[in-house]
């Protein structure tokens, strides 16, 4: 009797641990494919006809425990009858076969449904698993919609602000605008004013340029004039000189030719057609100039040389006049 219960226990503990087991296999299996609604309905399908099952077994271990607790007190009481006679302890011992025979009869139906028990158990942790997963779920959505009220909150608040720089990058770009503008008319205004100071600035040249020419030229005139001044004043005695000595050869002639009126009228003559010789190269006055050095030989009595001396004397000094003049015009 004693094998036998053990035997049986054995296989229950060896159940239990089957569904232990089937149950991990099966809470993987069915996570793997939880996504798929078809295979989910059905599942829940062999969930009902699993449930009615294990409903049965349940029943069956709990068959099983009374019948325990029957055989053991059937042995009880076959113990304090062992010394009475054999006939006094058969029923009991026939009462016992026949719970023996229950139990066995209800280990074997046990086990026979051990794996639809495996199933439902399965399942059930599954549920449980679902269920979870769905509160998770639903956990996340209200932190998503609360996530995304904030995000729309804070976008609302991002769109005033990007609004209000938007305005403000307006106003700044206008102003700038103006500004640009204002910098421009200043920028043409002093461009034009540029441009007339560097026309004013080349007539100034010009000017500058000319007046520097005049200058040079006025320089240059009165280096030129301060040249003739000083042939000038260096005529002045040398002219000066000669007609002294003009004068002073015509009065010892006079003197040594005792010429009267008519002598020194003909000296004049000569004097007046040499100058004009000199100044015109005229061939008349040279004709009249022989004439009157002819009366002054014949007449006067006066030498070639002496006539000579006397024209040399007037030529010096017309060309030393001819010269002062050339240089005062």
């Amino acid at each position: 009797m004693e094998n036998g219960v053990s035997h049986e226990e054995a296989n229950y503990l060896k159940g239990e641990f089957l569904i232990k087991e089937s149950k991990e296999r099966y809470k993987n299996q069915l996570g793997k494919k939880l996504g798929n609604p078809d295979e989910l309905r059905t599942k829940e399908d062999e969930y009902a006809n699993l449930e009615n099952q294990f409903i049965k077994s349940k029943s069956l271990i709990s068959s099983i425990e009374s019948r325990k607790k029957e055989l053991k007190y059937l042995e009880k009481k076959l113990e304090e009858q062992k010394y009475e006679t054999r006939s006094s302890t058969a029923n009991l011992r026939r009462q016992m076969n026949d719970l023996k025979k229950d139990i066995n009869s209800l280990w074997k139906q046990l086990i026979k449904t051990m794996k639809i028990d495996n199933k439902f158990e399965e399942v059930k942790v599954n549920e449980d698993d679902q269920q979870k997963e769905r509160s998770h779920l639903q956990d996340c959505l209200e932190k998503l919609h609360e996530d995304k009220e904030n995000l729309c909150n804070k976008l609302e608040i991002f769109n005033n602000q990007l609004t209000d720089k938007e305005d403000y990058i307006n106003k700044l770009q206008q102003q700038t605008q103006k500004n640009i503008e204002e910098l421009k008319r200043q920028l043409d205004e002093e461009t034009r004013k540029y441009e007339n100071s560097q026309e004013k600035l080349a007539i100034l040249d010009n000017q500058l340029k000319v007046k520097d020419d005049l200058i040079q030229q006025s320089e240059q005139h009165i280096d030129e004039l301060k040249r003739q001044l000083k042939e000038i004043n260096a005529l002045y005695p040398q002219i000066e000189t000669k007609e002294i000595e003009l004068r002073n050869t015509i009065n010892t002639i006079s003197i040594k030719s005792e010429l009267g009126k008519k002598g020194k009228r003909l000296l004049d003559n000569l004097l007046e057609e040499q100058i004009k010789i000199v100044l015109t190269n005229d061939n008349f006055s040279s004709e009249k100039l022989e004439k009157v050095k002819l009366k002054l030989s014949e007449e006067e009595e006066l030498t070639n040389e002496e006539i000579q001396n006397i024209l040399n004397k007037q030529t010096e000094v017309t060309w030393l006049k001819l010269k002062l003049k050339s240089l005062q015009d």
